[in-house]
């Protein structure tokens, strides 16, 4: 194995440049990140909607993993949220970028350790389904009637930003990397916008009503991103099919009927059947999630041009552009139970949670708070401040990772501040994947970034860390991971999951995995001292192995020669 941590040599001129640039570094500070002992706000009128709370915990766990919910029958939420609630998978993963030619691998084919970190516009995305436009959906089918549009030579889509993950996203105040899922969910739809209706069935009448007043539902943003992917022409469906013509599909289908339950599973283990499946329909799971008042109607529902909900005659459905109230509503059930299941996944039991960091890890936070400069972002027990009632300061940063042309974020190339937690596992890393190890990430920082522009954040500039800092400051990352995450012990265990371009996922039951996860395309190095945290003493640094890149023909050049010492 090669010395801890250690990096090819640079160049003495190399080393020369960078020390002019660096100056001084910043004092080390008192720890102030406290560990996670809080848990996220909810809706306070929830009970309007939920009847029984444990009954859509376990809805939104099916939903979650359903296969059947791709227009293929093979795309689920958790195709692209499987491993610590991000995607480990590691064929097709390419998307181009703004010019569309695609250079860290070809379509189809593996990414590899030796592809990172790059300096193209390409983006590690998560691949989605094949473009097709719907046709119609096929009621008792798990597939629907689509025709292929422009094909990629066969080739599933992929997303052009790398997925969030899933575990712990519950406290976020806004979701997806550019924040447009927020707090306020109506029911409908990812944008908030309260003029959106669902379908209300009150004294016995069935109307149309926006979620306002004493109805509207805050603190929800996981279920305003909830709702989005399902819909996407890229991500999970094909070109035109609704959210009603989703559950009316769904409510067609037996629940996990492609899939498996593990006998032990902590909210499914007692509906699991032997052949696959689980023992309920989905029209059963809802009727006991939710109240009658947002279902119980024999009123058929049409929608307008814009979408909007018509309350038409008594009757039953007599084709699939006419729907039944618990169709018509499907949107509002899918984002509520997944909210609720994902307030199950939450992390707070790490080494840092339980005051057991390695000497090197306590060292790691050290500089964390100090010369790294981390903190200035990653400034609460979530490691990141977009969570409600989080600091304003730093929620959307430009970190000098790509040119603001490429992609705007939510302005000037100003892209959600992640979190921390489970790190990792969830690589690669940034809004464009363009880095694999937490090495390289803070070697990038400590260059100050690879594309520095006018509305880079002030805290991003060359740090002049010393080779121990940087190893410390890794295994301080690595010892945030969960061990309930890492093994997918309960709350995160699951139903088995066939992963397109990937290695089937078995299902799991609540004691967990016999062989734990492992981060994604990780050096020997890091996987090391991920699988020894508990051993980690000092590194001893050998003098040649800093690495302080300096962007442009020095860093390229350097990259080049790290790559091919990974080979």
């Amino acid at each position: 194995m090669r010395p801890i941590y250690s990096r090819l040599a640079t160049s003495a001129a190399t080393v020369l440049l960078s020390a002019v640039m660096l100056g001084s570094s910043l004092p080390a500070q008192a720890n102030l990140i406290q560990p996670l002992n809080f848990t996220p706000p909810e809706p306070e009128n929830l009970d309007a909607f939920v009847r029984d709370r444990e009954a859509a915990i376990r809805l939104g766990k099916v939903l979650f993993w359903e296969q059947q919910v791709g227009s293929d029958a093979d795309v689920a939420c958790a195709t692209c949220h499987h491993q610590a609630g991000a995607d480990a998978r590691t064929t097709n993963r390419v998307h181009p970028g703004e010019d569309g030619f695609q250079v860290t691998s070809g379509h189809g084919e593996d990414l590899t350790l030796s592809d990172f970190p790059f300096f193209s516009d390409d983006v590690v995305g998560s691949g989605g389904v094949v473009a097709r436009a719907l046709n119609d959906i096929m009621m008792g089918s798990p597939q629907d009637d689509c025709t292929d549009l422009a094909p990629l030579h066969g080739f599933r889509q992929v997303t052009d930003r790398d997925a969030q993950p899933a575990v712990n996203a519950i406290f976020n105040e806004l979701q997806f990397w550019d924040g447009r899922a927020g707090p306020r969910f109506n029911g409908v739809d990812g944008s908030g916008d309260t003029s959106k209706q669902i379908v209300e069935v009150l004294n016995g009448v069935t109307s149309t009503v926006a979620l306002i007043g004493d109805i509207e539902l805050n603190f929800a943003s996981a279920a305003s991103q909830a709702v989005g992917p399902p819909t996407s022409d890229v991500e999970m469906s094909c070109g035109g099919r609704t959210f009603s013509k989703l559950g009316a599909k769904l409510l067609s289908l037996e629940p996990l009927a492609q899939q498996t339950v593990h006998p032990t599973d902590s909210h499914l283990g007692s509906l699991a059947q032997e052949g696959g499946g689980i023992a309920t329909n989905y029209a059963e799971m809802i009727q006991q999630a939710f109240h009658d008042r947002w279902w119980n109607s024999d009123k058929v529902i049409r929608f307008d041009s814009d979408h909007n909900p018509i309350v038409s005659e008594t009757g039953v459905p007599l084709n699939t552009d006419e729907f039944t109230v618990m169709e018509a509503n499907f949107s509002l059930f899918w984002g509520l139970a997944i909210q609720l299941y994902e307030a199950e996944l939450i992390s707070n039991d790490t080494p840092f949670d339980r005051g057991e960091l390695s000497n090197s890890a306590r060292r790691g936070l050290d500089v964390f708070e100090g010369n790294g400069r981390c903190d200035h972002c990653h400034d609460t027990a979530l490691f990141t401040p977009v969570i409600y009632n989080g600091p304003a300061a730093g929620r959307f940063t430009n970190t000098a990772v790509r040119p603001v042309s490429e992609d705007q974020g939510i302005g000037n190339g100003r892209f959600k501040t992640s979190g921390l937690r489970n790190i990792a596992l969830t690589g690669p890393y940034f809004h464009n994947g363009s880095q694999v190890t937490l090495l390289d990430v803070v070697e990038f920082y400590d260059r100050g970034g690879d594309f520095p522009n006018g509305a880079t954040d002030s805290s991003v500039r060359s740090l002049g860390l010393s080779t121990a800092e940087m190893n410390d400051l890794v295994q301080f990352m690595l010892e945030l991971t969960d061990e309930r995450v890492r093994c997918e012990m309960a709350p995160f265990d699951h139903p088995s999951l066939d992963l397109p371009d990937g290695s089937p996922k078995p299902a799991v039951g609540a004691t967990g995995l016999s062989t734990c996860l492992e981060p994604v395309l990780s050096d020997g190095d890091e996987l090391f001292h991920f699988k020894n945290a508990s051993d980690m003493t000092a590194p001893v640094p050998e003098p040649s192995s800093i690495l302080l890149l300096v962007v442009g023909t020095t860093a390229l050049a350097a990259i080049d020669r790290r790559r091919k010492a990974r080979c």
